[in-house]
């Protein structure tokens, strides 16, 4: 797994030795720490259609959350945000679902509950009707609660 940044450290996190040089693919670079291996990664402009360089860097923290909260890998991760923002700031893909169509705005707007809704829209294919994320939301939640409290328990 990465560890998602803004910019490299000069040094590993982890163990305090230097990171390899970044390699690079069209959305994201990758530097990797010789010594323990941890990886970093920095997601490039342009990753998403969108001007808003500072909106890329905060939609980049819904790759982490999609891998922390719901075990995706991170290439899989990344493939569902840039495949939800693709989607649902489509006009004529929200007009045949029955959405309205989201923008920048909204993505900040939305905040760090983006990882959820992609994930319910995406993988679950949940109803679009909002209402049936904020309840599907509610419930996983709740779940995510409990089994938490069970653990304490333990």
């Amino acid at each position: 797994m990465c560890k998602i940044v803004r910019e490299f450290p000069p040094l590993c996190r982890e163990c305090s030795a230097l990171l390899l040089p970044p390699t690079c693919t069209d959305s994201v670079a990758i530097a990797e720490c010789r010594r323990c291996h941890e990886k970093y990664a920095c997601f490039l402009p342009g990753w998403l259609p969108t001007a808003d360089e500072e909106l890329i860097k905060y939609y980049s923290n819904n790759v982490g959350a999609l891998t922390f909260e719901f075990g995706h890998s991170f290439w899989s991760a990344v493939a569902l945000a840039r495949e939800y923002y693709n989607k649902f700031t489509d006009e004529a893909y929200c007009r045949s679902i029955g959405i309205p169509t989201q923008n920048d705005e909204f993505f900040w707007h939305e905040g760090g509950g983006m990882a959820s809704r992609i994930h319910y829209y995406l993988v679950v294919g949940g109803d679009p009707d909002p209402h049936r994320f904020i309840d599907w939301r509610t419930e996983h939640n709740r779940l995510k609660r409990a089994e938490r409290d069970r653990l304490k328990g333990l």
